[in-house]
């Protein structure tokens, strides 16, 4: 299923930055590794769900900051056409 489908975006400190093909609103990347499991936003980089520490959160927003055109073209890349979720303009 498709909806199964993860792209690894990077690794960072032991976390993996990850996005899934098939997805749900909002657009989001997903953050596993090290006891942690949570998802934020692409728009903002918003803790969305899941358990994260405030060092990880932090380490998190400072990748996103640097990382965003990456981010962004891994979701783009990823997107199936049937996806509820489309393609965010870069």
């Amino acid at each position: 299923s498709l909806y199964y489908t993860k792209q690894l975006v990077a690794r960072v400190n032991g976390l993996k930055i990850e996005v899934y093909a098939r997805e749900h609103p909002p657009p989001h990347f997903h953050v596993t590794g090290g006891g942690i499991d949570a998802t934020f936003s692409l728009a903002d980089c918003s803790h969305i769900e899941g358990k994260v520490s405030g060092r990880e959160e932090a380490l998190v927003r400072w990748w996103y900051s640097h990382s965003l055109p990456v981010l962004v073209r891994a979701w783009n890349q990823s997107r199936p056409t049937n996806c509820p979720v489309g393609p965010i303009e870069e």
